[in-house]
């Protein structure tokens, strides 16, 4: 570079002045010269290099245009459809917490139920499972025996206000009224099992009120103490302003609010003017503590009574009253068959039953004798395994106190307990009657007048003579 320079100023001088020009600058012109042509030459190459690349620059952008469209058609497509991905997954999003709000509310249901059963099952004893076949041998035990249940689950004191107005309180019902709340009772759940005589003490104390049309009966939210029967009209039952069903005469609605201080899940309103038969929850359990009351001393001064249990303890008296269960007969039941084999005692509460007799080769039973209320009979089944020898059969309508073996042994636990009694007085009449041999050995079934049966064993029946 300082070499051209050189020669360039050389150049100008000469161009200026050429006669000024000397030798050595006239060299270095030509030299400049030579320069000149080898630039020209590596000029010419750069420019068609630049050419080159400036065509195939120009062949490129002319495609461009073609393959910018086909590009911008594909992002187009590819937008709408995930625009459409968008929308499916939205509709899907709100589906599924609709969804969820009516898993919550299901659930928040199923809890309030969960917690009503638990309620129930504290109170009153559920069946458990059983299998097929044992479930229609035991249908008809189960209608005639059932555990003397009161269903009352919060604490409650008896009240003497409360019970002497219970006691004289009775509401004037027509026939048709009394059978249409009794129907209503023994379609209930919870109520079904009620003794007849607590029944019809409740369905005493019922009071009837009206509803108009469009009036509320229940009010969700509010707490509820009364439980109804509906005999005219009919009712909605809803929900957060949802109908759940129709109330139609002879149903019976409210009656958790008898158990306890509950809050109603519901609302209840009249589709046309309506009648009610009402019963409060402290009249309610106030009838069941006193019934309960009466039966459990009238089963205590029935067991004090035999016999062979006068020997255990009070407080042992008193379970066995508790525990033990009331069996209901209609006419020509067969309490006891002969040939069965036996493990409950049964002492009559109410009615009268016929103990009979079959012999080989004779069609007809013979009566041996009839047991009415306060007798008892099947006590043989509560020290091991026997065949009944005799048949039990209801004269009527009977109703039994009746306990098994199992729960009478954990009832008397390891307490010494006189079995023989009845047979040390067997004994003892036998040794007296013995000292006086000749007055009986002169006598015959004639000489004897029959006063009364005492009772009814596993191998015969004790007269009195």
């Amino acid at each position: 570079l300082p070499h051209g320079l050189h020669c360039l100023g050389h150049v100008i001088t000469c161009c200026l002045c050429p006669a000024l020009a000397s030798p050595e600058q006239e060299r270095s012109i030509s030299h400049l010269g030579g320069y000149r042509e080898d630039l020209h030459l590596s000029g010419g190459l750069s420019a068609a290099k630049q050419a080159q690349t400036y065509s195939g620059q120009v062949r490129k952008t002319s495609s461009t245009p073609d393959r910018l469209q086909v590009v911008m058609g594909t992002l187009r497509d590819l937008q709408f459809a995930l625009q459409l991905k968008i929308e499916e997954l939205r509709q899907r999003d709100t589906l599924i917490d609709e969804l969820e709000l009516e898993l919550d509310t299901k659930d928040e249901l199923i809890r309030r139920l969960q917690e009503e059963l638990d309620r129930y099952r504290a109170t009153v004893s559920l069946p458990g499972p059983s299998a097929a076949s044992a479930a229609c041998s035991a249908q008809i035990e189960d209608k005639q025996r059932a555990k003397r249940k009161t269903v009352i689950s919060e604490p409650f004191t008896l009240d003497p206000v409360t019970l002497a107005m219970v006691s004289h309180r009775s509401c004037d019902k027509s026939q048709e009224s009394q059978r249409l709340i009794q129907a209503a009772f023994l379609r209930n759940e919870f109520l079904k099992n009620l003794d007849e005589g607590e029944i019809k003490a409740i369905i005493a104390c019922m009071y009837s009120t009206t509803i108009n049309q469009g009036c509320y009966v229940v009010q969700e939210g509010t707490d509820g103490a009364q439980a109804y029967v509906l005999e005219e009209g009919r009712l909605d039952v809803t929900k957060d302003g949802l109908k759940l069903l129709t109330i139609e005469p002879e149903d019976m609605f409210g009656e958790l609010a008898l158990l306890y201080n509950c809050t109603h899940t519901y609302s209840v309103s009249a589709q046309a003017d309506s009648k009610l038969w009402v019963i409060d929850r402290k009249s309610y359990q106030t009838i069941l503590i006193q019934s309960g009351l009466n039966s459990l001393s009238h089963s205590v001064e029935l067991l004090s009574s035999i016999p062979f249990l006068q020997s255990l303890p009070e407080d042992v008296i008193m379970k066995m009253s508790d525990l033990m269960e009331e069996a209901h007969y209609a006419e020509g039941d067969y309490i006891i068959r002969q040939g069965a084999t036996g493990d409950t005692f049964y002492i009559i509460s109410k009615g009268q039953v016929k103990v009979t007799e079959e012999k080989p080769g004779h069609e007809e039973q013979r009566v041996l004798s009839k047991l009415s209320e306060r007798q008892w009979f099947g006590e043989k089944a509560l020290w091991g395994e026997g065949v009944q020898t005799v048949n039990v059969i209801a004269a009527g309508e009977v109703t039994c106190l009746v306990i098994d073996r199992e729960t009478f042994k954990d009832i008397i636990g390891g307490l010494v307990f006189d079995c023989s009694h009845e047979e040390q007085q067997s004994r003892e009449s036998k040794s007296k009657s013995d000292k006086d041999p000749e007055l009986l050995s002169s006598s015959t079934l004639s000489d004897f007048q029959i006063i009364c049966t005492l009772a009814v064993g596993e191998f015969g029946h004790v007269e009195l003579v």
